[in-house]
């Protein structure tokens, strides 16, 4: 997540998992690490003071693949702004991390 003045981390997380981050209102870029670019991977938001977003990354399975089946497989993520109702029932079946 990039924000007006800096780049702010976030730790890993496997399939499954949620996690949250409290940060200052402002403009916010956000984008996962990825093996390739592809259009359309991360999103923009305009945060105000005590706005919640939440943004779900997802996996394009097998962008890239050796020339030996099963050699190598690569997957390329995507940040997606969700809206918030279709957030909220996901991570209801999760294991939530945050802070920060």
């Amino acid at each position: 997540m990039h924000g007006q003045e800096s780049h702010l981390p976030f730790k890993r997380i496997g399939a499954g998992g949620a996690f949250y981050r409290d940060v200052p209102p402002g403009h916010y870029h956000i984008a996962v690490a990825s093996y390739a670019t592809d259009f359309s991977q991360s999103s923009d938001v305009d945060l105000a003071a005590g706005q919640e977003v939440y943004v779900k990354v997802e996996s394009l399975s097998a962008w890239a693949t050796g020339e030996n089946v099963g050699s190598f497989k690569r997957d390329v993520f995507y940040a997606r702004l969700i809206p918030s109702r279709l957030a909220r029932a996901e991570i209801a079946h999760m294991t939530v991390s945050g802070g920060g």
